[in-house]
C-alpha cells in the first residue's frame, strides 16, 4: 500500500513527520513501518497510520489498544467495570455507526472518564501497578471518545501511547507493545485479517 502525501497533509500531519517520511525515500507503507520501527519513530508511526484511516478504522484500533491492557486495570480494580463498558460502547458504535448509538453510550464515557481521573491519583502515590491501571483506564476511555466524539489522530495516539505505558510499567515491554500496536494499526488500515 502506498502512502498518500495529500491525505497526510489534509489530515494535519506535522512538518516534522512529513520531513521524516520524505527522508525515507519511499511511500510503501510496510517499508515505512519497518524503517520507523528500526528508528523507534513511535509517534510518527502512530499518527501517520491514524491520519490514513477512516473513523471506523481508528475506533477499531483504539479498541484494540485498550483491550490489550484492560486486564491491568481489572486486576487492580476488579469491582470497577467502567473501562470495559467504555470499550463495549465503542464496539457497539462500530456495529451501528449512527447518532442514536453514539448518544446511547454517553454514560459509558462519563463513567470511564471518572474512573480514569480517580485512578490518575495513583501516580501521585507512586504505586507503579496503580499507575499502569490508570494508563489502561485512559486507553479504555479513549475508545469511547473515539466512537462518540473525536476519532482524531490525537485520540488514537493517546490510546496507543497509554497502552504501551501500562504494559511497560507492569512488564517492561514498551517497545514490544508499541510494535504490536503499530502492526495491528497497519493490518486494520490495509484490511489484512491475518
Amino acid at each position: 500500500m502506498k502512502i498518500s502525501i495529500e491525505t497526510l497533509k489534509e489530515n494535519g500531519a506535522c512538518s516534522d513527520g512529513m520531513e521524516w517520511l520524505e527522508s525515507l525515500g519511499t511511500l510503501d507503507l510496510k517499508t515505512v513501518i519497518e524503517k520507523g520501527i528500526e528508528q523507534e519513530q513511535w509517534s510518527h508511526l502512530r499518527y501517520g497510520l491514524s491520519y490514513l484511516m477512516t473513523k471506523p478504522q481508528r475506533v477499531e484500533w483504539v479498541i484494540f489498544c485498550a483491550e490489550s491492557v484492560l486486564h491491568i486495570y481489572e486486576d487492580q480494580y476488579p469491582e470497577n467495570n467502567a473501562p470495559r463498558k467504555a470499550i463495549d460502547a465503542a464496539k457497539n458504535w462500530l456495529k451501528n455507526t449512527c447518532e442514536k448509538t453514539r448518544k446511547a453510550s454517553s454514560a459509558s464515557a462519563s463513567a470511564a472518564s471518572t474512573a480514569a481521573a480517580a485512578d490518575d491519583a495513583a501516580y501521585a502515590a507512586d504505586d507503579a501497578y496503580a499507575a499502569a491501571a490508570a494508563a489502561a483506564s485512559t486507553a479504555a476511555a479513549s475508545a469511547f471518545v473515539a466512537a462518540s466524539y473525536d476519532a482524531s489522530a490525537y485520540t488514537v495516539d493517546t490510546a496507543a501511547f497509554t497502552a504501551a505505558i501500562a504494559a511497560d510499567i507492569v512488564d517492561g515491554v514498551y517497545d514490544a507493545m508499541t510494535i504490536t500496536l503499530i502492526w495491528k494499526g497497519y493490518k486494520i488500515l490495509t484490511g489484512d485479517t491475518k
